[in-house]
């Protein structure tokens, strides 16, 4: 299960976000993936430095869903940037469009519900997945 919490990271891209999330599961693996661990080889080689492309780390996630249960909590969504936020639910689409059997819980304020719903038509299980969990 892969656990994320928004609040601390408001102004996060979602490529850090993301890249979060997968520095989370591949340090659980016993076996990191080729593919992620040549990417990171890579990234390393560049002068200076290069990040993930926010394609390279969905791909990545896209590996490692496919191979396993995948479980994906994030909490404090309504504190993502709207900017990131939409980026970031794009991505979790691209997710669970390849590997349906992915798990993805979200938590936020309810005034995110519409933007949530939208970005993950046809994702979610039923309208009364996302629930009001905070106060004010």
């Amino acid at each position: 299960m892969l656990l994320l919490r928004l609040a601390a990271q408001k102004e996060q891209p979602p490529t850090s976000v993301l890249g979060s999330l997968l520095k989370q599961v591949a340090g659980g693996l016993a076996e990191i993936p080729v593919r992620i661990v040549q990417a990171f080889r890579a990234q390393k080689n560049v002068i200076g430095g290069r990040r993930l492309g926010l394609g390279e780390i969905v791909e990545m996630l896209h590996d490692i869903a496919s191979s396993r249960p995948t479980f994906i909590c994030i909490d404090a969504l309504d504190e993502c940037m709207a900017e990131y936020r939409a980026k970031l639910l794009d991505s979790l689409k691209q997710i669970l469009h390849k590997f349906p059997s992915t798990r993805i819980f979200l938590a936020g304020r309810l005034h995110i519900r519409d933007e949530v719903e939208k970005h993950l038509a046809g994702r979610l299980e039923g309208s009364g997945c996302i629930h009001n969990t905070h106060q004010g």
